[in-house]
């Protein structure tokens, strides 16, 4: 199953200007993301996850061409 791809940002989003956490670059108008899923962070949520019940994620936004891969030989 492939990430689900947000886009393009329109002028005024709010993570314009954010910078990706995987290349650096800051957000800008026109750019596709996806977000990637890091788990609970927050300590009622964390307990929920390690109990195996429904939690809060929170999530990384990069942008879409820093998620895909490259296939090497």
């Amino acid at each position: 199953m492939g990430n689900f791809v947000f886009g393009p940002k329109k002028p005024g989003h709010p993570s314009i200007g954010t910078p990706c956490p995987i290349c650096g670059k800051p957000f800008a108008e026109g750019d596709y993301t996806v977000l990637i899923a890091i788990g609970a962070r927050q300590p009622g949520e964390l307990r929920k996850q390690r109990d195996g019940r429904a939690y809060n994620a929170e999530a990384l936004e990069v942008h879409s061409d820093c998620t895909e891969k490259e296939e090497t030989t």
